[in-house]
């Protein structure tokens, strides 16, 4: 069952952007998973369904498209298409909206666009 859950990496960067929902697995400091976790957690490890139901929650969606010889996974809020759900879900926690305060993605894009404006990049 270990595969239902995101690896070391990913769970650290969801820490890191606020994720913090009730997980049934876990990784210790050496990266050991474990389920149940106890007071030694070190960072929490969360189904990947969580993590497609925290995004989309932020108004980033990920999503399957079933497809021959082609990329199989796609973000919404993106032109990419992506071999695994893991590359997926890596692009999503790298959009400039993805911190604790702002993570909507319509107020990413809007914030980008004034930035632009005001540096005369328009």
């Amino acid at each position: 069952m270990k595969h239902l859950f995101v690896p070391y990496e990913i769970a650290l960067q969801l820490k890191e952007k606020g994720f913090n929902e009730d997980c049934f697995g876990c990784y210790y400091k050496d990266k050991t998973f474990a389920y149940h976790p106890d007071s030694d957690v070190y960072v929490d490890a969360p189904l990947y369904q969580q993590v497609i139901d925290w995004f989309r929650e932020k108004e980033i969606r990920i999503f399957e498209v079933p497809a021959k010889f082609k990329d199989s996974w796609l973000l919404a809020n993106s032109d990419k298409g992506f071999m695994s759900l893991d590359e997926a879900i890596k692009e999503a926690l790298n959009f400039k909206t993805m911190n604790k305060d702002s993570y909507s993605y319509q107020a990413g894009q809007e914030a980008a666009k004034k930035e632009k404006q005001n540096t005369g990049s328009l």
